[in-house]
Order: structure tokens, then C-alpha cells, then sequence
């Protein structure tokens, strides 16, 4: 598993308050990431559930970017591969090898748009709504902006009727 050192730290320790206002003020990525980030859960924001949730979050790695083709895939640490095939339907086991201690998993697809939670915020939107993904997930679209070169902020949110709830905070660096 990615060790405390190897987690990036820029953003670390903010409050919840401190990172809405750094999003407002972020950008648009230009252009947009490629390769793979380095990535931190920064604040959970589902209430209680947040602190079941939690510990899952030290299994995820960052993200891998592919910007030529609009798309990408999340990075979790090998060590809990076997238990998420456990876990997952058959269906949905798509993952692919990403180096000797993490795999890929989760696809998504980018595009630029508006934020959901800020209409005046242009953010590159990273969809999971794709086939291949367990439903549940496909629910989820994460926001990202540039808060300084190379420094990523973004949000998980889940689609809901009648609009979005911010799930987390997390942040992606190179």
C-alpha cells in the first residue's frame, strides 16, 4: 500500500470551508492531466457514513489519465485486488495491471463543463456512468480544477434526483 510519504500533501489539513473556496477560485486543467497522478482523500462529506467509508479510501492510489482519449481509471493498491473480485459481480470485474503493486479499476470518461455544486466554475467533469462500471458507481461524477500547476482539487459527487451531493474532497498531484 502507497506509504503516508507517497500521498500527495499541498492540500493536506485544509478545512472543508478552506477547500470550497480554493475550488471556486480553481480552473479548468489546460491541458488536461495524462499519465498517472498521485492521489489523497482529503475530507469525507457523507455524515456518519463517512467514517465506515473511510479506511476504504487508504486502497486508492490516484488516478491514470489517458487526455488523448477523453478518459482514464482510478489506481488502487494490488494488496486488495482478490477482495474487490470477491466483492464485485462478475459482470463488473474490469480491472488492468498498472505496475507490480496497483491495478486499475473504475474507467471513466472527461469532459469540461460547469460544476454541478458551482454552475460558475468550469471543472473538468470525470464520469463513471459507463457500462462496464457496478452500478452504484456509475451514479458518481468527480469534479477536478487546477489549484496551481501540477496541484489537482476535486470532488466525488453523487447524482441524485433533483441534483448532486458532494461525497469528498480529495486531491491529485504528479
Amino acid at each position: 500500500m502507497a506509504r503516508i510519504a507517497d500521498r500527495p500533501r499541498t492540500l493536506a489539513g485544509r478545512s472543508s470551508g478552506e477547500l470550497e473556496g480554493l475550488f471556486a477560485r480553481g480552473r479548468v486543467p489546460d491541458p488536461p492531466p495524462a499519465g498517472r497522478l498521485r492521489g489523497s482523500l482529503l475530507h469525507m462529506t457523507v455524515g456518519p457514513a463517512g467514517a465506515v467509508i473511510a479506511p476504504a479510501a487508504a486502497i486508492w492510489l490516484g488516478k491514470r489519465f489517458d487526455a488523448e482519449h477523453a478518459s482514464g481509471a482510478n489506481v488502487f493498491s494490488s494488496r486488495v485486488h482478490r477482495l474487490g473480485q470477491l466483492l464485485t459481480p462478475a459482470a463488473y470485474q474490469a480491472s488492468w495491471p498498472e505496475d507490480s503493486r496497483s491495478y486499475r479499476a473504475l474507467a471513466f470518461e472527461t469532459s469540461a463543463g460547469q460544476g454541478a455544486l458551482d454552475p460558475g466554475v468550469e471543472v473538468l467533469r470525470i464520469d463513471y456512468d459507463l457500462p462496464g462500471n457496478p452500478p452504484p458507481f456509475r451514479r458518481i461524477v468527480d469534479e477536478l480544477v487546477e489549484v496551481e500547476p501540477g496541484v489537482y482539487l476535486g470532488q466525488a459527487l453523487l447524482r441524485r434526483r433533483g441534483g448532486h451531493r458532494r461525497l469528498a474532497w480529495f486531491t491529485l498531484e504528479a
